[in-house]
């Protein structure tokens, strides 16, 4: 019983300090994100775009990144069902493998 005290607690812990890192990663974009969206404005008294360029170009190193925050966050706080997802497909590939071995087996002897 102790054992699986110890073994909850463990995953607990795990499982904060996944979610401590996702707070980081997020605190970083956004710092990251706001110092970009000044830089490209001109605010630290030149800006490295030119008149011709886009405006979705400043646009695109946010929304990537973010997309990139938002499945590290449902890694994080939906992890599980993402690991059963993935396991139920390796489970069922390895059981239909063994299904056809078995059958191919059957039929030459």
């Amino acid at each position: 019983m102790k054992y699986l005290d110890q073994s909850k607690y463990e995953r607990a812990q795990k499982h904060v300090k996944k979610i401590k890192r996702w707070y980081n990663h997020l605190t970083i974009y956004i710092i990251v994100s706001v110092l970009l969206q000044l830089f490209y404005s001109g605010f630290f008294g030149f800006t490295p775009i030119k008149d011709d360029t886009p405006y979705y170009f400043r646009l695109i190193s946010p929304i990537c990144w973010g997309i990139g925050v938002g499945i590290h966050g449902l890694y994080v706080f939906h992890g599980s069902y993402f690991r059963n997802l993935w396991q139920g497909w390796e489970t069922r590939k390895i059981n239909e493998i063994m299904k056809e071995d078995q059958e191919e087996f059957k039929k030459w002897n």
